[in-house]
């Protein structure tokens, strides 16, 4: 896995540390049926929890100061996805039959499409 992500040796010890072998083969990804038929690679893609101690949060953090800790260290979030997440943006504008939202962060993975 370290050879196929092209990790540094920096990026594999913080793996070991945080025991990302227990988190991926102790406690596989749950996806539904549907999901596995018409993308089999999506339970190597999405991981059940992220680790995101590199935000250095406080206990009582709440979502904004996770959005906002998250855009301050973008690069190392999306190492922690993995290598074909894109970041397309912040506070991006859908809109859903007649009514606007806006989507706090929108990622994309480029394997899956």
């Amino acid at each position: 896995m370290a050879i196929k992500e092209k990790w540094s040796k920096r990026e594999l010890e913080r793996q070991f540390r945080t025991a990302l072998f227990e988190r991926t083969i102790l406690h596989p990804v749950k996806v539904s049926a549907a999901v596995t038929q018409t993308h089999p690679e999506a339970l190597n893609v999405f991981k059940d929890s992220y680790l995101v101690e590199f935000l250095e949060l406080a206990d009582g953090h709440d979502e904004s100061d996770l959005h906002k800790g998250l855009l301050h260290r973008l690069k190392e979030f999306l190492i922690e996805l993995g290598r074909d997440f894109c970041f397309v943006g912040s506070e991006f504008p859908v809109q859903v039959g007649n009514r606007d939202f806006a989507l706090d962060l929108l990622f994309f993975h480029r394997g899956l499409n």
